[in-house]
């Protein structure tokens, strides 16, 4: 899973744990066998799939006091403990400041950061700074970290995590050397869920599309949340203009901890519809991720295909970084329901 401010990644030796990422850990632990680690690296893929975790256990086993030499941290000396616990003061995590409106890394970060870097490395052989997501740093402070991303202090390297590669300044990405962290295949994540004990394995590797820590949220109570989120989201679609209108208010009402999972929950049960929207109207009804709401989907299909399916996934697109920009959400939800509503007819 993703580190977030109340879930971090299990305490455990080596990578065994890290479901489908061989190829990115056997790449890692080469380098870091060869002591040939690149001085930043850029973890991209979907959400959810171990990019922070692979992160965290790679500071691990670079520092680990009991198995220096075998590549595999121990997870049970006092380096390790700390990495993993966010307490190591020479593992960095860079994440959004729970401080700001916006939810985005300041420049106040970035200097701060330079501050410490100035400093010498605590007691790590390496030091590791995590910037996760990297596509939430501002751009002020992008352009004040880019001198040191591409020439760190000795012995310390840059972890740069993302699931939108896409939105990242080319700055970034051509001082970093890009591993690609993929997506699951289905049939292997519903296993592993099954040996979880967890119910109803394979519609939630369905859903999930590839991603553990997505499919784990989705057992834990996402998936009753998406439904609902979804049948509101039908309603308030069949009310008309003024009832669309009168149900985004409360949805998008202040503060952003409180908008912002029902706006979040919002935006992926329409990615949701309109990607089965998609596979109905492009003759393959099979793929569709949710068959419960195919009827939904294939009637969306035949009003939106072909234009207004492509517009729609451009205005959400287009949301989620107006979201991420700090302007007004229920602006930003008015113009897209609204256009969605319009190309419904």
């Amino acid at each position: 899973m993703e580190v977030t401010p109340s879930s971090r990644p299990t305490v455990h030796p080596g990578t065994g744990d890290i479901l489908g990422q061989e190829r990115a850990c056997r790449q890692l632990w080469a380098a870091l066998a060869s002591d040939r680690l690149h001085h930043c690296y850029l973890f991209e893929g979907p959400s959810g799939v171990g990019k922070a975790t692979v992160a965290l256990r790679l500071a691990m086993a670079a520092n680990c006091e009991a198995s220096p030499s075998s590549g595999a941290p121990c997870a049970h000396c006092a380096t390790c403990q700390a990495i993993a616990a966010g307490r190591h003061p020479d593992v960095i995590e860079l994440t959004p400041d729970p401080e700001q409106a916006s939810g985005t890394i300041t420049i106040e970060q970035a200097r701060e950061l330079l501050r410490r870097l100035s400093l010498h490395r605590h007691s790590a052989r390496r030091r590791f700074v995590l910037v996760d997501p990297v596509d939430l740093v501002r751009v002020e402070a992008v352009n004040a970290l880019l001198k040191t991303l591409e020439e760190p202090p000795e012995a310390t390297g840059f972890i740069l995590v993302t699931a939108r590669t896409a939105s990242l300044l080319p700055t970034v990405i051509s001082r970093s050397l890009r591993v690609r962290f993929r997506a699951v295949e289905q049939p292997t994540l519903a296993g592993w869920l099954a040996a979880k004990g967890i119910a109803e394995p394979e519609r939630l590797a369905r859903l999930a599309l590839g991603s553990p820590g997505r499919a784990l949220e989705l057992a834990g109570g996402r998936l009753a949340a998406l439904e609902g989120a979804r049948a509101a989201l039908l309603d308030a679609l069949g009310a008309g203009p003024r009832g669309l209108l009168t149900w985004i208010e409360p949805l998008t009402a202040a503060p952003r901890s409180a908008w912002e999972p029902r706006v979040g929950l919002c935006l992926d049960v329409l990615e949701l519809l309109l990607r089965d929207a998609t596979c109905c109207a492009t003759g393959r009804a099979g793929e569709v991720l949710d068959p419960a709401q195919r009827e939904v989907a294939e009637r969306w299909g035949t009003q939106l295909w072909p234009g207004g399916l492509r517009r729609m996934d451009e205005a959400l697109e287009q949301a989620r970084a107006r979201l991420l920009l700090n302007i007004t959400p229920r602006l930003v939800m008015e113009a897209l329901l609204t256009a969605l509503a319009v190309e419904l007819g």
